[in-house]
């Protein structure tokens, strides 16, 4: 034993630390150090709670009487607290809380019981070291040598301190006490209850009863009844009521009590009910209010100064502070253990050393130390990652905040979805699918660092401490073991170098195929029209070939890193046992070799982790970075715009003079509007009107400042939260924005909440707006009425369905003016004249600005206040109707002029009735604000509370499954892995490593016992007959080597495999959902199937295989431990079943609420994804809507319910770890208790075999329990991913025995018999039994109200709807008996929804080069979007001024960079190409201007004049000269015949359409013309 000296005195002298030692240190430093300290902290904390008492004056509490007659209703009660709910008028009348919010009354069962208890103890103490002192002090006097008479007055004065310190805390009535006041008194008892320990063994040394002993014994007992009362009291003082999510429990760790903060003993309640049940999201406490998004949110934005690191290093400093010293006291503490271990082998090596009680000592510390280490280690862990969780709510809520005010005019992509990341003076270079990365990936990255930061510390302690141990142990050996860890070092760190790196790469691979799945998926409908499923599914195969190679390069580099990891005890013990026998020449003892063993298993972990840990962090610098960057980009600019001073002369709506660029201004094909000088006159409406890609949607993005403002000023009134606003009390009205955007920008929810967006539900004129806007007919067609969920981005819906419900937000909200993008070019002629009567122009309208851009302009001039014409980006001409048409801006069409005739009339009307509709409009119920529009329309169509009594939809959110992972999950991941042979050489490999690594310690065992029995024998001939120290070394050295090299093959060959499985599996679940039904995308949201492609395939690549890898080394491992100990002392097994049924018992219930947990994380964290792109894709609406502060709130919604499972997931781990210390360390001390007992007939070296393998279970038991957990939740996206291998299936792509000609359809004769459709079995149908026939060549043109059937027709052709009765005959082969493959690729379809995708103009016209430059210019002259075709050699200068001469020129995310109707141009060239025989327009050219439609028709008629052609459309002038008129009502054909024919009749639907429009005069002379060409021809 060492001896310190202090006063040269020692600190321990035989079996007790010396008189000197106690006296002087223990009874007196110490205690006055306590004194000291805790009085400065309780100074200073009663100080602030002062300060702030009298800075926020009297808190608000409860009133008494109004919670005593209040109704509640209980809830389950704690063990100290019982909680109970205010009723909810209750509620709202105590600081007014929100509607989804409860008020918790909490209710203390017996505080003031255990505050009595407390003073009775503390005063008995007083009175005890009193009667100690009056005894010392009398025995001083009556003999000569002086007794300790200052120890027992620093203790009287100590506890007298005590009493002070609780009568502060208890003193004050409220309950908002510092919770350091508890704190201190919890410390000072145990400090006091540690010490007294101490003196009750010294008495038991003694063997001699005195007056004093008796003392001791009771002074302990007092002290263990006070620290037992702190361990059963709160942390702080209780609050006499909470708030919590409705719903939800409150959070137990607030109200818990210090024994259940140390041990996590409050997770209690949850796992009972995870055993009894599933969990469910009700079952999840709600969130403390430290974790409070919000709140977070706020003390963050406080800190202004620093970059991103500094300030949540500053928001984190006192819980990293707290944390960390948890952190070195468990780093400390991990070695005792070892130490005693020491100490129990030196006793068995020489029994006669120290009394036999010393033994016992030992072992009974190795039963305690286990406590405080795993009370030490759980606080460290759960504080770290209590800053993890906080972090990462606050770095995805300043990046949804950020994105949310991103600048949508300096967005810019580079080919191919790949992002430059270089600081470019603040814009952006970052898509959606990057801005989303940052959230899902790097916060998480960031997260996790934060637990390597607490590793850090640990090891830096942890190196310290076993360097002084090794050094104590093996002397200046030590130096050999120290040089060879750090050797190791840096060989570690060049394979985390290239580990690094060939992650990098991956991930590169790995953003690339989720950047394209992700497009594919956006993109479905268009893929399977264009039959491109094989070959984007081999474009995505080699991205992913690329990204497996990869993977596969990461698997050897970890395996290779093998040898550092399992190779590190056998390297160093190896080059430490030889610096110790053959350089140092010095016996090699079994406690030398096994506690250095056993130092070396406590170090692996950190030489392994450091080079990790440091990695982590060096990453999640880099996440930080690239957060950091983003959060630093110049935000947009609106409200800067906006918040221009006026003067006299400036509009209230407008521009000044204003010039506006897209983009940073660098690049030559920007668009720029210019010097912009409009007045938009208030209450009026004005139409903007202009050629496709003239600037129309521009100005409305410029009014609403989202454009880049380069000189002048704009003005529009945009509140930064729009919301807070009062209206008007007559009209209702608020000084605010609505805006409607040229392609409908829709929330995943049902049509009812995607109408009222977020505003109360008012119904009257909720009803007037489902009426103005033509959705009654609709509502009665949905199965679900207004609750029908409309799936991502409208998906269930037709382009019209979606423009309109967009309408229908804008028109019910109260602002009021109101921007309208081109709301008509999606509906048909009637519904667009309804909709310009009822709603642009009808009662709800009055009294609001309405600035609408449409191509319409025939329709949209009848009413008009005033016109502008823009062209190329400048206004050409504005006025009122009359003056801009008599400049000629409109052109010369009859048609418009008749316009400008009935508009006139129409103004002189609505002057002379201004007065009767201001008196209409003012009959407004001012609580409800429904106008008396809302009236006359509910007057006006009796049926609307019918239609509106809608069934509840059935909840679509994502299934969870539930119990543990089936076996049949665990087969699928296996076998994919390899077969049986694959499968038997690895349990070969598996159980040759850990034989050997038996063998190396057998052997161990064997050298020191020969080398012990060779030194204590006197017989020379038995000397001899012993084997040298070499022999041993050598042989030891030689089963390391074997070690190391099963130790690298084994996980390399168990890689290999899981690459395989892992290429296998992705390309089984792309197949599987490229096949899929359409049904299937319309009921699916897209972010629910790229969390497969992207999160669970992750998983699966990253983490699965190491589960199972590590899963069955631990479970191996154990195994051979309790088979070795067991085989020792057979008793064991008793003591082992025992161990194993509790253990058992524990991993059952952690297991149970664990694995549902992570499903619980897994389901929540879709909802953020989903969100944050909603958010990204609509940002112009939002914020025209000004109602950026809701969606934030929606968001933290979001994240928060994300947060409670992955909080409460992580407690569950921390709740664990606790228990599996324990265990592990019982395990250890019923070994040293069979060692101790059986002493005499086992030798050391067993007994240090023994103990190696009992530390061994103690690091196992954790490991196991967490790679089996691991391992059922990682299988966990196995089993999502095996739920997506057998989706329904569309028909085969080809059928072998029955293909069409490779010419087919070579005339191009369609003939529809009887043909049925519907969308599910349990719906009703869509189309009804109807039957035509087309001649080849001929032109039909496909007409009826929107939701008649008429884009379903067009799917039918394509087989997206199986027939359920009649078939489709082309050139007379019935479709459905061919392979989709062959259907697909032989027609042509242009989508109603324009779709393209990230890269080069080439690469969305020719997605796999099957053209030349020259087909793609003919293809886009023929469109209309160039003029001319360019040659090779010709100067280039002229032609890139037309972005679309440049082959080359970038397209954005989803088009961004080109206007709606330029995008259904270029879908428009892009199906040309193909040349087909049977071509269907959907709605093609909805969203060009007139003229440009025009000469379309013409070159499809003329370029395709020997192909068929069926064209869905709203105008009316686009088919007015096609050989046939097919219209459809309700599902029905109503009339199919030639359009002069169909006009002659009266009573004809179609007719109806062409008097709706306004051009019937017009569309019979053009039918007619075209009648006599047929007929000629």
């Amino acid at each position: 034993m060492v001896f310190l000296k202090l006063s040269n005195s020692p600190v321990w002298e035989g079996v007790d630390f010396s008189p000197y030692f106690k006296e002087k240190y223990l009874h007196c430093l110490i205690p006055l150090a306590l004194i000291g300290i805790s009085g400065f902290t309780v100074w200073r904390q009663l100080l602030k709670y002062l300060k702030a008492k009298l800075e926020r004056g009297v808190a608000p509490s409860v009133d008494d009487e109004l919670v005593a007659n209040s109704a509640s209703v209980g809830r389950d009660s704690a063990d100290l607290y019982q909680f109970q709910t205010l009723n909810s008028s209750v509620s709202n009348q105590i600081n007014g809380y929100a509607d989804d919010i409860d008020v918790i009354l909490i209710r203390s069962h017996s505080p003031k019981l255990r505050i009595a208890f407390e003073y009775l103890f503390l005063c008995l103490l007083v009175f005890v070291h009193t009667s100690n002192l009056l005894l010392q002090s009398f025995w001083n006097a009556i003999e000569a040598k002086p007794g300790p008479v200052m120890t027992h007055f620093v203790a009287v004065l100590f506890w007298v301190y005590a009493i002070v310190v609780v009568l502060c805390r208890n003193s004050a009535a409220d309950t908002d006490a510092p919770s350091s006041l508890w704190i201190n008194t919890a410390l000072l008892y145990f400090a006091q209850w540690s010490l007294s320990i101490i003196d009750v063994h010294s008495t038991m040394s003694t063997k001699n009863f005195e007056v004093t002993s008796f003392l001791t014994i009771v002074n302990f007992l007092f002290c263990s009844a006070l620290w037992i009362l702190a361990l059963a009291s709160p942390c702080g003082s209780v609050p006499r009521y909470c708030e919590v999510k409705r719903g939800t429990e409150p959070n137990p760790e607030v109200y818990a009590t210090l024994w259940k903060l140390l041990t996590l003993d409050w997770m209690y309640p949850l796992l009972f009910k995870g055993f009894r049940q599933p969990l469910t999201m009700s079952d999840i406490w709600d969130l403390s209010e430290k974790y409070r998004t919000k709140l977070i949110l706020q003390n963050y934005r406080v800190i202004r100064r620093g970059s991103l690191v500094v300030k949540l290093l500053k928001f984190s400093k006192a819980d990293l502070l707290s944390s960390s010293v948890w952190t070195v006291m468990q780093a400390c503490l991990a070695f005792l253990p070892t130490v005693l271990i020491r100490a129990i082998l030196k006793y068995l090596e020489n029994p006669s050393a120290e009394p036999r009680h010393m033994a016992w000592v030992y072992v009974s510390l190795l039963c305690v130390t286990p406590v405080i280490n795993a009370t030490c280690s759980v606080q460290s862990q759960w504080g770290f990652r209590g800053i993890a969780i906080r972090l990462r709510q606050l770095v995805v809520g300043e990046l949804y905040s950020k994105a949310l005010m991103r600048n949508s005019a300096s967005v810019s992509f580079t080919s191919g979805g790949q992002n430059n990341e270089d600081d470019n003076e603040g814009v952006s270079q970052l898509s959606s699918g990057s801005i989303i990365n940052l959230m899902a990936v790097d916060s998480y990255i960031i997260s996790d660092a934060v637990m390597q930061v607490q590793q850090l510390i640990k090891v830096f302690v942890m190196l310290t401490v076993s360097f002084a141990l090794l050094f104590d142990t093996l002397g200046w050996s030590a130096v050999a073991a120290i040089f060879t860890m750090f050797s190791i070092i840096p060989g570690n760190y060049v394979v985390a170098v290239k580990f690094g790196r060939a992650m990098k790469d991956m991930m590169r691979f790995t953003d690339q195929r989720i950047h394209k799945t992700n497009e594919i998926l956006q993109s479905i409908k268009v893929v399977k029209y264009f039959a491109w499923e094989r070959r984007f599914t081999e474009a995505l195969e080699e991205i992913r070939e690329n990204e497996a190679s990869k993977l596969k390069e990461r698997a050897i580099l970890w395996s290779t890193a093998g040898v550092f990891w399992y190779g590190f005890i056998p390297i160093v013990t190896f080059t430490t046992f030889g610096s110790y026998t053959l350089i140092a020449k010095r016996e090699l003892t079994a406690t030398i070799a096994f506690t250095s063993i056993a130092i070396f298993y406590l170090l692996r972990s950190p030489i392994e982790i450091l080079v990790d840990a440091f990695s982590a962090v060096v990453e999640a610098k880099v996440s930080l970075d690239r957060i950091d960057r983003f959060l630093l980009e110049k935000g947009t600019t609106k409200y800067e715009q906006m918040t221009v001073p006026k003067d006299s002369l400036s509009p209230l709506i407008g521009f000044s003079s204003a010039f506006f660029s897209w983009g940073d201004n660098s690049d030559g094909n920007t668009f720029y509007l210019r010097n912009l000088s409009i007045d938009f006159q208030v209450g009026k409406l004005t139409v903007i009107v202009g050629p496709t890609g003239s600037g129309k949607t521009s100005l409305l993005m410029a009014l609403l400042g989202e454009m880049t403002l380069l000189k002048g000023s704009v003005f529009l009134p945009s509140p930064l939260n729009g919301e807070s606003l009062r209206p008007d009390p007559i009209t209702g009205l608020m000084n605010s924005v609505a805006y409607c955007a040229q392609q409908p920008w829709l929330l995943n929810e049902s049509i009812r909440d995607n109408i009222l967006f977020g505003s109360p539900y008012l119904e009257g004129r909720y009803k007037a707006c489902v009426y103005a806007c033509a959705l009654m007919r609709d509502l009665e067609i949905l199965e679900y009425g207004d609750q029908t969920s409309i799936g991502e981005k409208g998906i269930a819906l037709s382009g019209g369905q979606k423009q309109r419900i967009s309408l229908a937000r804008a028109l019910y909200s109260s602002a009021r003016h109101v921007l309208l993008d081109d709301c008509l070019s999606a509906v048909d002629s009637h519904s667009a004249q309804w909709i310009y009567e009822k709603c642009i122009t009808g009662a709800l309208m009055k009294n609001r600005t309405c600035i609408l851009v449409s191509h319409n302009v025939s329709l949209t001039l009848t009413k008009a206040h005033h016109v502008v014409v823009i062209n190329s980006g400048s206004v050409k001409m504005q006025g009122t109707p009359r003056e801009v048409y008599m400049s000629g801006a409109l052109g010369d069409d009859d048609v418009i002029q008749n316009s400008v005739s009935v508009n006139e009339r129409n103004v002189s009307l609505l002057s002379s009735a201004d007065d009767l509709v201001e008196q209409e409009i003012a009959v407004v119920n001012a609580r409800t604000r429904v106008t008396s529009a809302a009236a006359m329309y509910e007057s006006e169509d009796c049926e609307t509370d019918v239609l509106l009594k809608s069934i509840e939809a059935p909840d679509l959110a994502e299934e969870i499954e539930q119990g543990s992972v089936s076996w049949d999950i665990y087969m699928t991941y296996l076998k994919a892995m390899g077969s049986y042979r694959f499968w038997s050489v690895m349990a070969f490999l598996y159980l040759a490593q850990q034989f050997v690594q038996l063998a190396q310690t057998y052997w161990l065992r064997q050298w020191t016992n020969d080398l012990a029995a060779r030194d204590g024998s006197s017989d020379a001939s038995i000397s001899e007959s012993r084997h040298s120290t070499d022999y041993y070394f050598w042989v030891y050295g030689f089963a390391s080597l074997v070690f190391v090299i099963l130790s690298v093959l084994r996980p390399l060959y168990m890689f290999l495999g899981s690459v395989r499985a892992s290429k296998r599996l992705f390309k089984q679940l792309l197949r599987s959902v490229l096949r899929s039904t359409s049904r299937f995308f319309d009921v699916t949201p897209v972010g629910r199937i790229l969390n497969r492609f992207s999160k669970d395939i992750e998983t699966i690549d990253l983490n699965v295989s190491l589960d199972v890898y590590n899963l069955g080394y631990t479970t191996l491992v154990l195994t051979f431990v309790i088979l070795t100990i067991s085989s020792i002392f057979p008793l064991f097994i008793v003591a082992g079943i025992l161990i194993g049924s509790i253990y058992i018992a524990v991993t059952v219930y952690y297991l149970a609420s664990a694995r549902e947990l992570r499903r619980l994380n897994s389901v929540t964290r879709s909802p953020i994804y989903q969100h944050f792109g909603e958010t990204l894709s609509g940002l112009s609406t939002i914020r025209a809507y000004g109602c950026e502060e809701r969606f934030v709130s929606h968001n933290i919604e979001r994240l928060e319910a994300n947060t409670r499972p992955y909080w409460a997931f992580w407690a569950l781990i921390s709740w664990l770890t606790v228990r599996s210390e324990l265990i592990g360390g019982t395990v250890m001390a019923v070994t040293s208790a069979f060692l101790i007992r059986t002493s005499g007939s086992i030798d050391a070296g067993l007994a240090g075999l023994c103990l190696t393998y009992a530390i061994q279970f103690s690091f196992t038991t954790m490991s196991f329990v967490t790679c089996y957990t691991n391992t059922e939740m990682d299988l966990n996206s196995v089993e999502r991913v095996k739920e997506y291998l057998n989706l329904e299936s569309e028909a085969p792509e080809v059928v072998e025995n029955n293909r069409p000609s490779a010419s087919w359809p070579e005339s191009g004769a369609i003939e529809v018999q009887e043909l049925s459709l519907r969308y599910a079995p349990t719906l009703p149908k869509v189309i009804s039994k109807i039957t035509f026939t087309i001649q080849p060549k001929w032109k039909v043109g496909i007409v009826g109200r929107t939701g008649a059937g008429k884009s379903t027709i067009a799917s039918a052709f394509f087989r997206f709807l199986e027939a359920e009765t009649g078939k489709i005959l082309i050139d007379g082969v019935d479709i459905s008996k061919i392979g989709l493959f062959d259907l697909r690729s032989a027609l042509t379809i242009i989508p109603q929804d324009p779709t393209l995708f990230t890269g080069t103009i080439r690469s969305n016209l020719d997605p796999f080069s099957l053209y030349s430059d020259e087909d793609i210019f003919k293809a886009l002259r023929r469109v209309k979007l160039i003029d001319y075709v360019p040659q090779r050699d010709s100067d280039t200068s002229n032609e890139l001024s037309n972005t679309f001469h440049n082959l080359s020129s970038l397209v954005t995310e989803n088009g961004g960079n080109f206007s709606q109707g330029q995008r259904q141009l270029l879908c428009l060239a892009r199906s040309l190409l193909k040349s087909p025989r049977v071509i269907i327009l959907d709605e093609a050219t909805a969203s060009i201007d007139y003229e440009t439609d025009a000469q379309l028709q013409l070159t499809i008629r003329e370029e395709f004049s020997e192909s068929t052609i069926l064209t869905i459309a709203h105008r009316l002038r686009s088919i007015i000269d096609y050989d046939m008129i097919l219209v459809l009502d309700s599902g029905e054909v109503k009339e199919y015949n030639k359009p002069h024919i169909l006009l002659q009749d009266p009573k004809s639907m179609f007719r109806s359409m062409c008097e709706s429009s306004g051009e019937l005069e017009t569309l019979k002379e053009l039918a007619l013309a075209a009648y006599e060409q047929q007929k000629m021809l």
